[in-house]
């Protein structure tokens, strides 16, 4: 129920007066409110850790912790009080401190070699080899390289410059080693392999991003925009490849083979052809197997 300040005051057994000298307003009252809880939820998770040596073992563990405290319900608790002047500041603040001790982790693994690259040129060529063996015989005119999305602030917060991200994607071209931890410049480089290996001529594929959620801005083009494009532009027969998902699940099968397929078709298209994820395919097993063959020899 909506309480007034002094019905506050009367729960919390304190004069109006000192309720009012600890925070001016209502909205700065439930701000530090929630300030001071996610603020001692940090440092619950940050001392469980603290006796974890593996720096792999200790991220596991910290975001377990993190996503078991700060689930569903508080996210619904955070939009409603997204009207409150400052509440995006304390959220952000937040975030951005789970985000940095993320990278700071992952740097640690990655020195210690508890983890290492991936091999994405290994991983292209085997999507390559899916979509040519799937697109064979099939008649298509462009194809659609689709990622699953993310708000484009986790760009910029995963740049390591914090000068290199630019809004209008030039800086994925740009060599920088703030591509290293870049989504959006990985998506791109992955596209670029598959369609080299498939020997696609320019402008005859293209990259779009899926998955949106409604509130920040995402990346994108979007898919489903993009898609409904290329039918009212005259496209009849066209390919989707979604290299973000190794399993077929409810964004590929049902997001794009059933939703798109039928917005492609309503705006004019004729098939849109969707290749099916990686799954549990011979090849990506022997790749996968490699790759934990080499992780093992690093450690």
């Amino acid at each position: 129920p909506e309480l007034t300040m002094s019905e506050i005051a009367k729960k919390l057994k304190i004069s109006l007066r000192t309720l009012y000298e600890i925070a001016p307003s209502k909205d700065q009252l439930i701000l530090m409110t929630m300030d001071n809880i996610l603020r001692k939820l940090g440092k619950h998770a940050l001392d469980s850790v603290s006796s974890n040596d593996s720096p792999i073992k200790k991220l596991e563990e910290y975001l377990f912790i993190v996503n078991q405290a700060v689930g569903p319900k508080f996210d619904s608790f955070l939009k409603g009080i997204e009207k409150i002047n400052g509440s995006k500041k304390m959220a952000d603040y937040h975030e951005e401190f789970i985000s940095k001790y993320t990278q700071k982790l992952l740097e640690e693994a990655i020195k210690r070699k508890e983890i290492k690259k991936i091999d994405t040129k290994a991983f292209a060529i085997l999507l390559g080899g899916i979509g040519r063996e799937f697109l064979k015989e099939k008649n298509w005119e462009h194809i659609l390289f689709s990622y699953h999305g993310i708000p484009e602030r986790h760009l910029r917060k995963t740049d390591i410059t914090k000068s290199h991200c630019k809004p209008d994607q030039s800086c994925c071209q740009t060599p920088s080693v703030a591509h290293e931890y870049c989504y959006r410049h990985q998506c791109y480089e992955t596209t670029r392999l598959v369609a080299d290996y498939l020997e696609l001529k320019p402008g005859t594929f293209s990259t779009s991003f899926q998955s949106r959620l409604a509130g920040d801005k995402w990346l994108d083009p979007y898919t489903d925009k993009t898609i409904e494009s290329f039918a009212k532009r005259g496209t009849k027969d066209m390919a989707v490849v979604t290299p973000a998902f190794i399993s077929d699940c409810l964004e590929t099968l049902e997001e794009i083979g059933m939703e798109a397929v039928e917005d492609f078709e309503d705006n004019g298209g004729q098939n849109l052809h969707v290749v099916p994820c990686i799954n549990d395919r011979d090849e990506w097993v022997k790749v996968l197997s490699r790759w934990i063959d080499e992780w093992a020899v690093a450690s």
